[in-house]
């Protein structure tokens, strides 16, 4: 046996099994997965979404969390993860201007500029320069953004 035809052989032993159980659709209870309680779900008792604009799987989760926010109404939280961002503060900043934009009561459609400028455009929001943009794009003057991304309130909700 050749070195190709071994290496072709080895590939194909890994992959041919590794197919056949992802092409697998049908879940089974107590098999692939628990119900953990039939009763319907307390609304009163919420849900919090921790996301990031940087993250891509939270881009794509985002029809799904406006779902839950219709189903749940007031009850349903997102918090920005100031952890994360492709540059130093730049997830702290993300947060601080996420809180600005609830405050202003204009979170979703910030939100929905903001995860389209880092993935649809593939332009990501790095600076409060860069932030900064997006509020003026979406009505905001220069001046409230500045009095709001430095007030108080804004701070002391982001813990800062």
């Amino acid at each position: 046996m050749t070195s190709l035809t071994f290496k072709l052989f080895i590939a194909l032993s890994i992959f041919i099994p590794c197919t056949a159980a992802s092409a697998q659709t049908a879940f089974e209870e107590d098999i692939h997965y628990e119900v953990i309680s039939s009763e319907p779900a307390d609304k009163s008792l919420g849900i919090m979404e921790f996301y990031s604009f940087y993250c891509i799987h939270c881009y794509r989760y985002e029809p799904i969390a406006s779902a839950l926010k219709s189903e749940f109404g007031d009850t349903f939280q997102k918090i920005h993860l100031a952890s994360m961002g492709p540059a130093k503060h730049s997830g702290a900043a993300m947060t601080n201007a996420y809180i600005l934009a609830t405050k202003l009561g204009i979170d979703e459609q910030i939100s929905d500029a903001i995860f389209k400028q880092n993935f649809e455009k593939r332009e990501m929001l790095t600076t409060a320069d860069d932030i900064k943009a997006i509020f003026i794009e979406n009505g905001i003057t220069e001046s409230d953004y500045e009095r709001g991304i430095n007030s108080f309130g804004v701070k002391t909700t982001a813990g800062r």
